[in-house]
Protein backbone atom coordinates (compact mmCIF):
# COMPACT_ATOMS: atom_id res chain seq x y z
CA UNK A 1 0.00 0.00 0.00
CA UNK A 2 3.01 2.44 0.99
CA UNK A 3 4.44 2.14 -2.44
CA UNK A 4 1.43 2.75 -4.64
CA UNK A 5 0.74 6.00 -2.68
CA UNK A 6 4.13 6.34 -2.81
CA UNK A 7 4.34 6.68 -6.71
CA UNK A 8 0.92 8.39 -6.47
CA UNK A 9 2.72 11.04 -4.61
CA UNK A 10 5.61 11.21 -7.16
CA UNK A 11 3.10 11.55 -10.02
CA UNK A 12 1.12 14.45 -8.47
CA UNK A 13 4.72 16.26 -7.15
CA UNK A 14 5.19 16.12 -11.23
CA UNK A 15 1.90 17.33 -11.96
CA UNK A 16 2.19 20.33 -9.20
CA UNK A 17 5.47 21.07 -10.64
CA UNK A 18 4.08 22.44 -14.29
CA UNK A 19 1.32 24.32 -12.78
CA UNK A 20 3.45 26.34 -10.13
CA UNK A 21 6.17 26.65 -13.34
CA UNK A 22 3.09 28.23 -15.10
CA UNK A 23 1.91 29.94 -11.84
CA UNK A 24 5.07 31.95 -10.98
CA UNK A 25 6.29 32.25 -15.26
CA UNK A 26 8.64 29.58 -15.44
CA UNK A 27 6.77 27.98 -18.45
CA UNK A 28 3.81 29.32 -19.98
CA UNK A 29 1.14 27.86 -21.99
CA UNK A 30 1.98 27.84 -24.60
CA UNK A 31 5.72 25.85 -23.65
CA UNK A 32 2.49 22.92 -22.58
CA UNK A 33 1.26 23.46 -25.90
CA UNK A 34 4.26 22.58 -27.36
CA UNK A 35 5.15 19.44 -24.22
CA UNK A 36 2.37 18.28 -25.63
CA UNK A 37 2.90 17.88 -29.27
CA UNK A 38 6.17 16.50 -28.11
CA UNK A 39 4.65 13.83 -26.55
CA UNK A 40 1.73 12.99 -29.08
CA UNK A 41 4.35 13.04 -31.86
CA UNK A 42 7.02 11.70 -29.96
CA UNK A 43 7.14 9.96 -26.65
CA UNK A 44 4.05 8.49 -26.85
CA UNK A 45 4.26 6.52 -30.47
CA UNK A 46 7.57 5.64 -28.64
CA UNK A 47 5.85 4.00 -25.92
CA UNK A 48 3.33 2.27 -28.06
CA UNK A 49 6.29 0.72 -30.26
CA UNK A 50 8.19 -0.48 -26.77
CA UNK A 51 5.44 -2.06 -25.09
CA UNK A 52 4.17 -3.83 -28.43
CA UNK A 53 7.45 -4.97 -29.64
CA UNK A 54 7.22 -8.17 -27.35
CA UNK A 55 3.56 -8.54 -27.40
CA UNK A 56 2.20 -12.38 -29.33
CA UNK A 57 -1.26 -10.83 -30.28
CA UNK A 58 -4.39 -12.98 -29.82
CA UNK A 59 -8.06 -12.88 -31.18
CA UNK A 60 -9.08 -12.25 -27.70
CA UNK A 61 -7.41 -8.86 -27.43
CA UNK A 62 -9.60 -7.44 -30.33
CA UNK A 63 -12.19 -6.62 -27.76
CA UNK A 64 -10.09 -3.77 -26.49
CA UNK A 65 -9.94 -1.16 -29.41
CA UNK A 66 -13.51 -2.53 -29.66
CA UNK A 67 -14.10 -1.22 -26.09
CA UNK A 68 -12.29 1.81 -26.75
CA UNK A 69 -15.38 2.53 -29.53
CA UNK A 70 -18.03 0.97 -27.20
CA UNK A 71 -17.33 3.48 -24.05
CA UNK A 72 -17.28 6.15 -26.24
CA UNK A 73 -20.76 5.76 -27.84
CA UNK A 74 -22.03 4.14 -24.27
CA UNK A 75 -21.17 8.13 -23.14
CA UNK A 76 -22.50 9.65 -26.22
CA UNK A 77 -26.01 7.53 -25.71
CA UNK A 78 -25.80 8.93 -21.82
CA UNK A 79 -25.57 12.41 -23.19
CA UNK A 80 -28.77 12.28 -25.39
CA UNK A 81 -31.12 11.11 -22.45
CA UNK A 82 -28.98 13.71 -19.54
CA UNK A 83 -28.75 16.52 -21.61
CA UNK A 84 -31.87 16.89 -23.58
CA UNK A 85 -33.24 19.67 -21.99
CA UNK A 86 -30.06 21.86 -22.49
CA UNK A 87 -29.69 24.31 -25.63
CA UNK A 88 -27.10 22.77 -28.84
CA UNK A 89 -24.36 24.71 -27.46
CA UNK A 90 -23.84 23.65 -23.57
CA UNK A 91 -25.17 20.04 -24.73
CA UNK A 92 -22.09 20.49 -27.34
CA UNK A 93 -20.22 21.77 -24.17
CA UNK A 94 -21.08 18.72 -22.02
CA UNK A 95 -20.99 16.07 -24.84
CA UNK A 96 -17.41 16.38 -26.05
CA UNK A 97 -15.17 15.82 -22.73
CA UNK A 98 -17.75 12.99 -21.83
CA UNK A 99 -16.94 10.97 -25.17
CA UNK A 100 -12.89 10.54 -25.66
CA UNK A 101 -10.95 9.65 -22.80
CA UNK A 102 -7.19 10.70 -22.02
CA UNK A 103 -5.32 7.79 -22.31
CA UNK A 104 -2.09 9.25 -23.81
CA UNK A 105 -1.00 11.66 -22.11
CA UNK A 106 -2.51 10.62 -18.55
CA UNK A 107 -3.44 7.21 -18.09
CA UNK A 108 -0.52 5.82 -19.96
CA UNK A 109 1.98 7.13 -18.06
CA UNK A 110 0.14 6.30 -14.81
CA UNK A 111 -0.82 2.65 -15.79
CA UNK A 112 3.34 2.30 -16.79
CA UNK A 113 4.50 3.26 -12.87
CA UNK A 114 1.45 1.62 -11.16
CA UNK A 115 0.46 -1.48 -12.72
CA UNK A 116 3.49 -2.31 -15.74
CA UNK A 117 3.78 -3.14 -18.84
CA UNK A 118 0.96 -5.84 -19.10
CA UNK A 119 -1.52 -3.31 -18.24
CA UNK A 120 -0.33 -0.72 -20.52
CA UNK A 121 -0.52 -3.14 -23.06
CA UNK A 122 -4.21 -3.76 -23.10
CA UNK A 123 -4.67 0.15 -22.32
CA UNK A 124 -2.54 0.91 -25.47
CA UNK A 125 -4.78 -1.30 -27.58
CA UNK A 126 -7.39 0.31 -26.37
CA UNK A 127 -6.64 3.40 -27.21
CA UNK A 128 -6.70 2.08 -30.52
CA UNK A 129 -10.27 2.59 -30.85
CA UNK A 130 -10.72 5.55 -28.32
CA UNK A 131 -8.84 7.50 -31.09
CA UNK A 132 -11.28 6.84 -33.50
CA UNK A 133 -13.87 8.39 -30.95
CA UNK A 134 -11.86 11.41 -30.27
CA UNK A 135 -10.98 12.12 -34.21
CA UNK A 136 -14.33 11.13 -35.21
CA UNK A 137 -17.24 11.21 -33.12
CA UNK A 138 -16.23 13.62 -30.50
CA UNK A 139 -15.53 16.31 -33.04
CA UNK A 140 -18.62 15.20 -34.94
CA UNK A 141 -21.12 15.54 -32.39
CA UNK A 142 -19.29 19.01 -31.72
CA UNK A 143 -19.32 20.22 -35.20
CA UNK A 144 -23.51 19.26 -35.10
CA UNK A 145 -24.26 21.12 -32.22
CA UNK A 146 -22.09 24.70 -33.06
CA UNK A 147 -24.19 27.29 -33.92
CA UNK A 148 -21.98 28.12 -36.72
CA UNK A 149 -21.16 24.46 -38.12
CA UNK A 150 -24.67 23.04 -39.37
CA UNK A 151 -22.30 20.75 -42.17
CA UNK A 152 -19.93 18.20 -40.89
CA UNK A 153 -17.27 17.74 -43.66
CA UNK A 154 -16.42 14.24 -43.14
CA UNK A 155 -13.63 15.04 -45.29
CA UNK A 156 -11.56 17.07 -43.23
CA UNK A 157 -12.10 14.90 -39.99
CA UNK A 158 -10.76 11.62 -42.08
CA UNK A 159 -8.38 14.09 -42.63
CA UNK A 160 -7.68 15.23 -39.23
CA UNK A 161 -7.69 11.17 -37.97
CA UNK A 162 -5.30 10.04 -40.65
CA UNK A 163 -2.47 12.89 -39.54
CA UNK A 164 -2.33 11.77 -36.00
CA UNK A 165 1.33 10.51 -35.06
CA UNK A 166 -0.03 8.17 -32.68
CA UNK A 167 -2.83 6.78 -34.01
CA UNK A 168 -0.61 6.07 -37.58
CA UNK A 169 1.82 4.16 -34.85
CA UNK A 170 -1.16 1.89 -33.81
CA UNK A 171 -1.82 1.25 -37.13
CA UNK A 172 1.60 0.09 -38.78
CA UNK A 173 2.35 -1.75 -35.67
CA UNK A 174 -0.43 -4.03 -35.39
CA UNK A 175 -0.41 -4.63 -38.86
CA UNK A 176 3.22 -5.76 -39.08
CA UNK A 177 2.78 -8.05 -35.49
CA UNK A 178 -0.23 -9.57 -37.71
CA UNK A 179 2.20 -10.00 -40.66
CA UNK A 180 4.82 -11.25 -38.57
CA UNK A 181 7.24 -8.04 -39.18
CA UNK A 182 9.38 -6.70 -36.58
CA UNK A 183 10.71 -3.25 -35.92
CA UNK A 184 14.78 -3.16 -36.13
CA UNK A 185 16.55 -3.75 -32.93
CA UNK A 186 17.65 0.10 -33.38
CA UNK A 187 14.43 1.32 -33.55
CA UNK A 188 13.24 -0.50 -30.59
CA UNK A 189 16.46 0.54 -28.44
CA UNK A 190 15.85 4.63 -29.74
CA UNK A 191 12.22 3.69 -28.83
CA UNK A 192 12.94 2.64 -25.50
CA UNK A 193 15.01 5.55 -24.85
CA UNK A 194 12.34 8.16 -25.86
CA UNK A 195 9.58 6.37 -24.03
CA UNK A 196 11.20 7.33 -21.07
CA UNK A 197 10.58 10.50 -20.99
CA UNK A 198 6.95 9.51 -21.89
CA UNK A 199 5.87 10.06 -17.78
CA UNK A 200 7.71 13.41 -17.17
CA UNK A 201 6.45 15.42 -20.17
CA UNK A 202 3.10 14.33 -20.01
CA UNK A 203 2.62 14.86 -16.14
CA UNK A 204 3.99 18.45 -16.05
CA UNK A 205 1.77 19.22 -19.43
CA UNK A 206 -1.17 18.35 -17.39
CA UNK A 207 0.38 20.70 -14.78
CA UNK A 208 0.62 23.59 -17.01
CA UNK A 209 -2.84 23.24 -18.70
CA UNK A 210 -4.69 22.87 -15.12
CA UNK A 211 -7.05 25.66 -14.97
CA UNK A 212 -10.42 25.97 -12.70
CA UNK A 213 -11.74 29.00 -13.61
CA UNK A 214 -15.88 29.20 -13.71
CA UNK A 215 -18.78 30.69 -12.57
CA UNK A 216 -21.46 29.95 -10.39
CA UNK A 217 -24.11 29.47 -13.05
CA UNK A 218 -22.03 26.93 -14.84
CA UNK A 219 -21.38 24.70 -11.51
CA UNK A 220 -24.27 23.13 -12.56
CA UNK A 221 -23.66 21.99 -15.17
CA UNK A 222 -20.58 20.88 -14.00
CA UNK A 223 -22.01 18.65 -11.66
CA UNK A 224 -24.30 16.80 -13.70
CA UNK A 225 -21.04 15.80 -16.23
CA UNK A 226 -19.27 15.34 -13.16
CA UNK A 227 -22.54 12.54 -12.04
CA UNK A 228 -22.69 11.37 -15.69
CA UNK A 229 -19.02 10.52 -16.55
CA UNK A 230 -17.84 9.07 -13.58
CA UNK A 231 -21.40 7.92 -11.84
CA UNK A 232 -21.62 5.70 -15.62
CA UNK A 233 -17.99 5.06 -15.53
CA UNK A 234 -18.11 3.63 -12.48
CA UNK A 235 -21.66 1.47 -11.98
CA UNK A 236 -20.53 -0.10 -16.17
CA UNK A 237 -16.76 -0.45 -14.82
CA UNK A 238 -17.52 -2.22 -11.44
CA UNK A 239 -19.75 -4.15 -13.21
CA UNK A 240 -17.30 -5.68 -15.73
CA UNK A 241 -14.50 -5.45 -12.92
CA UNK A 242 -16.87 -8.30 -10.96
CA UNK A 243 -18.94 -10.49 -13.18
CA UNK A 244 -16.68 -10.16 -16.95
CA UNK A 245 -15.06 -13.74 -17.57
CA UNK A 246 -11.60 -11.81 -17.86
CA UNK A 247 -8.08 -11.71 -16.37
CA UNK A 248 -7.90 -9.95 -13.62
CA UNK A 249 -5.57 -7.59 -15.33
CA UNK A 250 -7.64 -7.26 -18.06
CA UNK A 251 -10.76 -6.03 -15.88
CA UNK A 252 -8.73 -3.83 -13.95
CA UNK A 253 -7.52 -1.86 -17.30
CA UNK A 254 -11.30 -1.76 -18.33
CA UNK A 255 -12.61 -0.46 -15.04
CA UNK A 256 -9.46 2.27 -15.49
CA UNK A 257 -10.62 2.62 -18.76
CA UNK A 258 -14.18 4.10 -17.76
CA UNK A 259 -12.98 6.42 -14.99
CA UNK A 260 -10.14 8.37 -17.03
CA UNK A 261 -10.65 12.02 -17.87
CA UNK A 262 -11.62 13.51 -20.92
CA UNK A 263 -8.98 13.67 -23.87
CA UNK A 264 -7.42 17.48 -24.56
CA UNK A 265 -8.24 17.51 -27.86
CA UNK A 266 -12.13 18.64 -27.07
CA UNK A 267 -9.92 22.17 -25.80
CA UNK A 268 -8.48 22.04 -29.25
CA UNK A 269 -12.18 21.26 -30.93
CA UNK A 270 -13.94 24.19 -28.75
CA UNK A 271 -11.54 26.97 -29.92
CA UNK A 272 -12.32 25.96 -33.67
CA UNK A 273 -16.19 25.52 -33.16
CA UNK A 274 -16.04 28.55 -30.97
CA UNK A 275 -17.65 27.05 -27.84
CA UNK A 276 -16.17 28.57 -24.20
CA UNK A 277 -13.22 27.42 -23.91
CA UNK A 278 -12.36 28.11 -20.46
CA UNK A 279 -15.30 26.35 -19.64
CA UNK A 280 -14.69 23.42 -21.56
CA UNK A 281 -11.03 23.81 -19.79
CA UNK A 282 -12.49 23.09 -16.04
CA UNK A 283 -14.42 20.18 -17.57
CA UNK A 284 -11.50 18.68 -18.74
CA UNK A 285 -9.19 19.85 -15.68
CA UNK A 286 -11.67 18.84 -13.24
CA UNK A 287 -11.39 15.69 -14.38
CA UNK A 288 -8.08 14.55 -14.24
CA UNK A 289 -8.08 15.58 -10.38
CA UNK A 290 -11.43 13.26 -9.92
CA UNK A 291 -9.68 10.56 -12.21
CA UNK A 292 -6.41 10.49 -10.13
CA UNK A 293 -8.28 10.07 -6.89
CA UNK A 294 -10.62 6.73 -7.95
CA UNK A 295 -7.40 5.48 -9.56
CA UNK A 296 -5.57 6.06 -6.49
CA UNK A 297 -8.31 4.56 -4.52
CA UNK A 298 -8.08 1.72 -7.21
CA UNK A 299 -4.78 0.86 -6.93
CA UNK A 300 -4.94 0.72 -2.57
CA UNK A 301 -8.40 -1.78 -3.12
CA UNK A 302 -6.70 -3.90 -6.17
CA UNK A 303 -3.05 -4.42 -5.53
Amino acid sequence: MFEVSYKFLIIIIIIALGYVAKRFNVLQKSDGDALSRLAFNFTLPAVIITVFSDVSFEKSYIVFPLLGVIIGIIMFGASLLVYKRYTNKVKGILTMPLLGINIGLFAVPLVQVIWGEEATKYLLMMDFGNAFVIFILCYMVGAVYAQDKKDVNIKNIGSKALRSIPLLIYILTIALKILGIYYPKFIIDFALIVSKANTPVSMITLGLFLSFSFNMFQLKQLMRFWMTKYGIGLALGLAVYFFAPLENIQKLVILLAFILPSSFSVIAYSVELKYDTKFVGVLVNSSIIISIIFMWVIALVTR
